[in-house]
């Protein structure tokens, strides 16, 4: 790479080195908002009979982000067709669209609306081309890692005489018994600069299982309910949202349920613990998956 990130926006890719599979080159000439850090909705309000002003807490407001470039075509046809799949994009009011930048650093991702129309005007190279540019919004301000991250943890348990697996088996100098245990713990580990929030996957065996945050933010989620073998509940905090094999709502199953505190903070860690009311041989776990962020 050059040092000119690359571009994804639903299927149009803006490559400063190669045309898309529609023989398009996509060139990015302006980008205003993707890399700058969101407003706050801070407020000011004056004090009375006194010097100063009292200031409202400043949450993160939205992300508007302007892209603006050029595309050329080998022909006319093949450019009037970009111009149409550009001005029919993001035309669902509901459902956001990606927009990721492969730079240096890795891909980040924010899922934008459209935020205003979008601009398109012949160009002037005797090439055929157009001027282009796109106004969007992201309503979660924050910048997502584009993939996953995952930790899953079984119910704790002591010390137990069983063979340990690695990467694979090796028989060639016989099978060697060990001790393991579980500690029903996993610590989720965000080196971004903007807090997020895990989903947790409950699988059962488990009989009103707890998750418990250690640590400095202390917060309780417990499913007041069984899961049964072959069943599972998700619990996505940023929600919040509780779902039964992830089509349910039973968010009012999930009690007392400390959703704030199951976040993982800015450059830190969080430390969850699985635990339930039955039997402590059972089989059931929770698998966690969360993707870093940044401002």
């Amino acid at each position: 790479m050059d040092g000119s990130p690359i571009w994804s926006l639903g299927e149009i890719v803006i490559d400063a080195e190669h045309p898309d599979s529609h023989g398009v080159h996509w060139i990015l000439t302006k980008e205003e908002g993707f890399w700058a850090a969101p407003k706050t909705g801070a407020e000011l309000h004056p004090h009375l009979s006194r010097h100063g002003a009292i200031r409202t807490p400043g949450w993160k407001a939205e992300r508007t982000i302007t892209l603006e470039g050029h595309a050329f075509a080998p022909d006319f046809p093949t450019l009037r067709r970009a111009s149409d799949r550009l001005t029919g994009m993001l035309s669902d009011p509901h459902e956001p669209t990606p927009l990721v930048c492969y730079s240096e650093i890795g891909p980040q991702v924010c899922d934008v609306f459209l935020d205003d129309q979008i601009l398109t005007k012949p160009g002037e190279s005797a090439v055929p081309s157009f001027e282009w540019s796109l106004q969007l919004v992201a309503p979660d301000p924050r910048r997502f890692g584009l993939h996953w991250s995952r930790a899953l943890t079984e119910l704790p348990s002591e010390g137990t005489v069983g063979v340990r697996f690695g990467d694979g088996l090796d028989f060639s100098h016989g099978v060697s018994l060990a001790p393991w245990a579980s500690s029903g713990t996993m610590r989720l580990h965000n080196p971004g600069t903007a807090p997020t929030a895990p989903m947790f996957t409950l699988h059962g065996p488990l009989v009103r299982p707890t998750l418990t945050v250690r640590g400095r933010r202390a917060g309780v989620i417990t499913y007041s309910d069984n899961i049964a073998v072959g069943e599972h509940v998700v619990i996505d905090p940023g929600g919040p949202r509780v779902l039964l094999n992830g089509r349910t709502p039973v968010r009012h199953v999930a009690f007392p349920a400390d959703f704030e505190q199951f976040v993982i903070p800015p450059g830190g860690e969080l430390c969850v613990h699985l635990d339930h009311n039955g039997d402590p041989d059972a089989t059931g776990v929770v698998e966690a998956a969360w993707r870093l962020a940044w401002f």
